[in-house]
């Protein structure tokens, strides 16, 4: 968790990133990409 948030910080200050949220994966994804995957997705408003 505090990687995560280590990360979540960076994206605020350097990027102005407004909406942060951390959480953990499910089962699934967690079974498929191992203890400590750290994954970043964001949502853009222009391609």
């Amino acid at each position: 968790m505090d990687e995560a948030n280590y990360l979540a910080d960076i994206m605020r200050d350097r990027f102005h990133v407004k909406d942060v949220l951390v959480n953990y994966v499910g089962p699934v994804i967690g079974a498929h990409s191992g203890p400590g995957t750290i994954a970043l997705f964001f949502l853009g408003t222009e391609r």
